[in-house]
């Protein structure tokens, strides 16, 4: 039973603020986690490795879970809306305290804190976000109406990313202590996430909804369902990929500017706002596309141009170009090669905003291609699965690249990196990341769920509705 009401704006902006949160997550987990962990916490470089691969372990049981329990749930505020407010409070407290680590002697106890804190950092994320993904399908079950509602939600994702990325660097290079600059990162982040999930329930409760009997939950079952449906499993599979670069390049690109090309700290928050920025810019062209081209044509060309656009960068020297340059909010003139990469930046950020876009367009489509195939409805599982893509993609890209600085012989705390370990900084930048993309691509050419095989399958869904 879908709910009569309709889909307002109000609606829309509501549960597209859930995207703050979402940003903050990602920009401080991506961009600075390792940074904190090898720079503030002072932990090596491969006991921090595993510091940001186990909590992912967890999430292979509890994304797909809280899927199902959020498909199942029932009461007056509907199956998912109580979930985002508990799992966004929980997420946001957890936020602050994996960032406030006690005052340990030994490297191991501060790992365990970090590691113990990131686990339910982790698990109020997930309560957060699956069901917050899962409300899409439900809003609109309209190919194109979708694709919009997936825009929203990305502009406010990018906003956030903006100012996270702003803001960041001027919280945690204020004070020559990096551990006490991080812990107001924390504070923040917990208002950010807290407010973000209290809107989206405020805002959201006469929103349209779907309430369907669901069968007793098995794992094994629900698992076997979402392989089964090929539309879903090469999005899986290409998203991971995709992530598993972004979170490599994300997490590298600290590394990449202060120890490579020797910028300022605070400079790092204006580059990666800027191209933020840019990418927002970008989100309504690429809505456009996904119209004229269909969703899939656009996936694709922008992985291709988001891959070009970056191989440059694992060429730049810091002494490239003979000038330097003052730029807004940096007390530091930088050099004119952080220059260069900014510009090379903002292009690629044509790419990146279409390959973050345009999945989290066709994913929700998934949803009843899996109904036509199994019979059951389950958005809950999917976009919990869709979610663990995600994460798990974030944490091998970031895993991966504590590898490489290990074996590069970087030195946590270090304030300089022999040629070995830049060179190694620039792999897991550039070259790992874009392998990553070209893989996506390529997965991707598998994917055969157009708008007009999604309009057969509602089709199919009426009619098997009437018999």
């Amino acid at each position: 039973m879908t709910t009569s009401s309709p889909l307002r704006l109000r609606h829309i902006l509501g549960w597209s603020s859930g995207g703050f949160a979402v940003a903050v997550y990602l920009g401080v987990t991506i961009n600075y986690f390792l940074f904190f962990l090898t720079q503030g916490a002072t932990i090596p470089v491969g006991m921090a490795s595993m510091v940001l691969l186990l909590p992912r372990l967890w999430d292979v049981v509890t994304d797909p879970i809280m899927g199902a329990i959020s498909d199942r749930t029932r009461g007056r505020a509907g199956r998912r809306r109580p979930w985002i407010l508990f799992g966004g409070l929980v997420f946001a407290v957890s936020f602050y305290f994996m960032f406030a680590i006690p005052d340990f002697d030994a490297a191991w106890q501060r790992a365990v804190w970090v590691t113990g804190f990131y686990m339910l950092v982790g698990t109020g994320y997930t309560m957060f976000e699956v069901p917050l993904n899962a409300m899409l399908p439900e809003m609109s079950q309209d190919y194109r109406q979708r694709a919009r509602l997936a825009g929203y939600n990305m502009i406010a994702i990018r906003t956030g990313l903006i100012a996270t990325m702003l803001v960041g660097p001027y919280i945690f290079a204020a004070d020559a202590d990096v551990a006490a600059g991080f812990r107001r990162i924390g504070l923040f982040a917990a208002v950010v996430i807290a407010v973000a999930s209290i809107v989206v329930f405020t805002t959201t409760g006469d929103a349209p909804r779907v309430e369907r009997p669901h069968k007793k939950f098995h794992l094994r079952q629900e698992l076997s369902a979402l392989w089964k449906n090929k539309p879903f499993k090469v999005l899986f599979c290409a998203h991971l990929l995709k992530f598993t670069g972004i979170g490599a390049a994300g997490t590298c690109v600290i590394y990449y500017l202060v120890f490579v090309l020797k910028a300022p700290p605070q400079s790092v928050g204006v580059v990666l706002s800027a191209t933020a920025a840019t990418a927002t810019l970008f989100l309504p062209l690429w809505m456009w596309l996904m119209q004229k081209w269909g969703k899939k044509q656009a996936y694709s060309a922008a992985l291709l141009i988001l891959s070009f656009a970056m191989l440059p960068l694992l060429f730049v020297q810091p002494d490239a170009f003979d000038f330097s340059f003052k730029i807004p909010f940096v007390a530091e003139a930088v050099n004119g090669a952080v220059i260069a990469v900014a510009g090379i930046l903002i292009l690629a950020s044509l790419g990146d905003s279409g390959a973050i876009l345009a999945p989290n367009a066709m994913i929700p489509d998934t949803v009843e291609a899996d109904e036509l195939q199994s019979g059951t409805r389950r958005e809950g599982t999917i976009l919990g699965a869709w979610t663990f893509s995600r994460k798990l993609g974030m944490a091998l890209g970031a895993y991966v690249v504590s590898l490489m600085l290990g074996w590069s012989g970087f030195v946590p705390g270090a304030t300089s990196q022999s040629p070995e370990a830049l060179n190694g900084i620039r792999l897991g930048y550039v070259l790992f990341p874009v392998s990553c993309y070209i893989a996506a691509w390529l997965i991707l050419r598998k994917y055969t769920l157009s708008e007009a095989r999604f309009e057969e399958i509602k089709a199919d869904l009426v009619g098997r509705a009437e018999r």
